[in-house]
């Protein structure tokens, strides 16, 4: 800043310096301090004319497009620093969509073992209804024999006392024979 001289005709040696062009071309325009842009565009206002397309290209074939670059930057520096907060804001929300994606993946990874649970329930599930309905067959059917098993004993008690008292007859018939 302070060692910038804006008078074109004394900075050919400026360019001829080495390793400029590679300065130029890696120069991030985000690196610009707030008062150094400030000073720059002081210097651009006061020396108006020397950065003037015209004006710096009769001083130098080269510093018409560096007198751009600069004007351009210069620009660029503004506008960085107007969408700062919007970048700043950008980041977060890159991150909130970063841990929301990352919630995601471990919320179906969940599923995943929560649906494999279900999946192996039912199945138990499905064995033991079928368990219970083929129980719930074979009680019915020892029901069935036990019911027709009672019936039986019943009519049997009942053939039981029928002969019982058949015999007696019988037997007291037999005695009253000679």
């Amino acid at each position: 800043s302070s060692g910038i001289n804006a008078e074109w005709p004394l900075r050919p040696g400026f360019l001829a310096k080495r390793g400029v062009k590679e300065e130029i071309i890696s120069f991030d325009a985000r690196k610009i301090a707030p008062e150094i842009r400030n000073s720059v565009e002081a210097l651009l206002q006061k020396n108006k004319k020397s950065f003037d397309p015209k004006v710096a290209k009769r001083a130098s074939v080269a510093c018409a497009p560096l007198a751009s670059w600069v004007r351009a930057n210069v620009q660029f520096s503004i506008v960085l620093e107007k969408i700062g907060p919007l970048e700043g804001e950008q980041r977060g929300l890159m991150k909130k969509v970063q841990k929301s994606q990352m919630r995601v993946e471990n919320l179906e990874k969940a599923l995943d073992v929560v649906e494999q649970e279900v999946a192996e329930m039912r199945c138990r599930f499905d064995k033991r209804t079928t368990e219970a309905s083929r129980l719930a067959i074979e009680l019915d059917q020892a029901t069935e024999t036990i019911t027709a098993a009672e019936n039986l004993v019943g009519k049997l008690v009942g053939e039981h006392t029928r002969w019982t008292s058949q015999v007696e007859v019988l037997q007291s018939e037999l005695e009253e024979l000679p």
